[in-house]
């Protein structure tokens, strides 16, 4: 018999002996009265922390967690009412969050025509500064970018010119200009007649006073003043 032979006999014994009388024990021992004269928070500053996290696999541990389940017990209503959201985003960076947004694959999964449909854009157009917007456009490196042989090729001229009445303008000034043609040479015309008169009622010694006057619309004429 080896030497370690006694040494097993007295650790079985004493591991029988402690498993007779440590049921008894315990429940002879108030555990709550135990625990109320624990220091917790002396306990806890003795616990290096860092070493225990360390050596807790997390991946596994949430791994095993049902989020689902989880998350369904959690009342987000009253989880969002005690979180301050100013805080909150006073400490996002926009700009690199937004640098990170796929804003094409974004817009592609926004039905526009259905949001727009719920827009009141009289409302809406009622808010905007037109003349602040227009004086922030280049409206001259707008133009430069307009085809405009394309964009005259795609207008009905006929009917422009039609609804501009451009065929009753032509005709009033026509007839205007052609008026004032008429009436500027029959001015003057009776205004040599008139001269022709006087001067053959000179050459004859004729009495002028008793020539017929012109009419009133050519006096001025007659009387020198064009």
């Amino acid at each position: 018999m080896t030497d370690d032979a006694p040494q097993g006999i007295v650790v079985g014994s004493i591991n029988r002996l402690v498993g007779r009388v440590a049921p008894s024990v315990i429940d002879a021992v108030d555990i709550s009265a135990v625990i109320e004269k624990v220091d917790v928070d002396a306990l806890v500053q003795r616990v290096d922390v860092a070493a225990v996290v360390d050596r807790v696999d997390i991946s596994g541990l949430i791994a095993r967690v049902d989020l689902d389940a989880l998350l369904a017990t959690v009342d987000v209503g009253a989880l969002l009412t005690r979180v301050d959201l100013n805080q909150v985003l006073a400490g996002v960076d926009l700009n690199a969050l937004l640098a990170r947004l796929d804003m094409a694959a974004l817009l592609e999964q926004i039905d526009l025509d259905a949001v727009l449909a719920d827009v009141d854009l009289d409302a809406l157009l009622t808010k905007v500064d037109l003349g602040a917007l227009l004086a922030r456009l280049d409206l001259n490196e707008i133009l430069a970018s307009v085809d405009l042989n394309l964009l005259l090729a795609n207008i009905d001229m006929v009917a422009m010119a039609e609804r501009a009445e451009i065929g009753r303008i032509v005709s009033e000034s026509s007839q205007q200009v052609a008026g004032s043609a008429l009436d500027l040479a029959r001015r003057q015309v009776v205004g040599l007649d008139v001269l022709v008169t006087r001067f053959v009622g000179r050459v004859f010694r004729r009495n002028h006073h008793g020539s017929p006057d012109a009419p009133l619309a050519l006096r001025p004429i007659v009387d020198g003043q064009v």
